[in-house]
């Protein structure tokens, strides 16, 4: 990441997050959280899981009340940042690892795998979502999992936005930094051609199934690592080609 957006996050995003912890919806996803991370730790022998972008540890502190019961399982923490580490290390939690590094950098490493990584609130603030996809799938086990969250980008009132600004727009907070926000169908692509296979849908809103799309003002993905994305860009190009020849034939 550039070290100029490093700079706001460490300096402003810091103060934000304090502040805005325990609203409607991130009550909402951290309940949504703790049932996935109880669901899978429960059914999937899961062992190993990765938080990335703790933040404030709002959420992290509702995983560890899930881990607490399941001492086998290894729970580590990745932030860019080594102040959004420590404010999530004030929270005296159980984790094992904290890493500090930039999951959208081409460069990144970390030494380990894991079985279930969860990253919420993280891709639309990134310059580059599809390296940091890329990334995650890298630290995945075979068959792990991925559960990604993020603001919708189809939610009506960012429709509304959109229709309404016709200039560029100034921004006065965080969210204003929400440079790649996605809607569902982005995400959706997102994901297939990054090695993935979406396994369920979560909307934080309580609409009927198709009103959720425009009404949920975050979404959430729950996807299992099925290959690798190089793998799903070449099948796409054979694919390709395939359909192309057999309408020249």
């Amino acid at each position: 990441m550039f070290d100029y957006i490093n700079k706001l996050y460490r300096n402003v995003g810091q103060v934000e997050i304090l502040e805005k912890v325990e609203t409607t919806t991130s009550i909402r996803r951290r309940e949504i959280t703790k049932a996935v991370v109880r669901s899978l730790v429960d059914t999937a022998n899961i062992k190993s899981i990765l938080e990335i972008g703790p933040a404030s540890g709002y959420i992290t502190q509702g995983i560890c009340e899930i881990l607490e019961e399941k001492n086998r399982v290894k729970f580590d923490i990745l932030d860019f940042s080594d102040s959004f580490i420590q404010t999530t290390k004030r929270r005296d939690l159980h984790i094992n690892n904290a890493h500090i590094a930039d999951i959208a950098s081409v460069d990144f490493h970390i030494g380990g795998q894991y079985d279930l990584i969860l990253c919420q609130e993280v891709i639309e603030h990134l310059t580059c979502p599809y390296v940091a996809v890329n990334n995650i799938n890298g630290i995945l086990n075979s068959n792990g999992y991925l559960f990604l969250t993020l603001p919708n980008a189809s939610y009506y009132r960012n429709l509304l936005k959109a229709i309404k600004l016709t200039k560029t727009k100034r921004g006065v907070s965080v969210k204003d930094t929400h440079i790649a926000e996605l809607s569902v169908l982005g995400v959706i692509k997102l994901l297939s051609m990054s090695g993935f296979e979406i396994i369920e849908t979560f909307y934080y809103s309580s609409a009927t199934p198709f009103l959720d799309v425009l009404l949920s003002e975050q979404v959430g993905f729950l996807s299992r690592k099925v290959s690798s994305p190089k793998d799903c860009w070449s099948e796409l190009e054979a694919r390709i080609l395939r359909s192309w020849q057999e309408k020249n034939v």
